[in-house]
């Protein structure tokens, strides 16, 4: 695994809290372990994205956000583009997500991640992210039609998907 940033991923100057949670994401794709993720989380920390009607909170909520990330892929690698941060603690993240479905299906989709961190630990994590990559079976790679997991389709039409 790579994990090593680089001008790619990341822009000169990221704290060392955009650095770690980066390559933290990057790990936890390698390994399909999300405990290296978890660990960044506290009992106070909030997770969101657009198909929850609540935002998930502390260890637990980490533990069923970044679990259910890891599921649809075979593999999977996020690439970032862009890092935006204030002194307050807050990083915008743009990324590109590129891999393959369970399905055999390539995937890539893009997205952006607000993540505040303070001391080593995430406060709050909302990502917004194309997720008609998924439901169409389509990469955006090359604009061409995939094979569709059908089984991940029903799940995000019927709102059983959360990633």
């Amino acid at each position: 695994m790579d994990t090593q940033t680089s001008d790619q991923d990341t822009q000169n100057g990221s704290s060392r809290n955009a650095i770690n949670f980066m390559q933290t994401l990057q790990q936890i794709e390698d390994s399909k372990d999300p405990a290296a993720m978890i660990a960044l989380y506290t009992e106070e920390s909030t997770l969101w994205k657009p198909s929850l009607q609540q935002p998930l909170e502390g260890v637990p909520g980490a533990t069923k956000f970044w679990s259910e990330y890891l599921v649809p892929f075979a593999h999977i690698h996020s690439r970032f583009n862009n890092v935006i941060e204030n002194s307050a603690g807050d990083i915008v993240l743009e990324w590109v997500g590129e891999g393959e479905l369970k399905s055999g299906a390539p995937i890539r989709y893009t997205g952006v991640s607000l993540v505040r961190m303070l001391e080593g630990k995430v406060e709050y994590f909302r990502t917004y992210y194309d997720s008609a990559a998924f439901l169409m079976g389509k990469s955006v790679n090359d604009g061409q039609p995939t094979e569709a997991n059908s089984a991940l389709v029903s799940e995000v039409a019927s709102g059983q998907l959360e990633e």
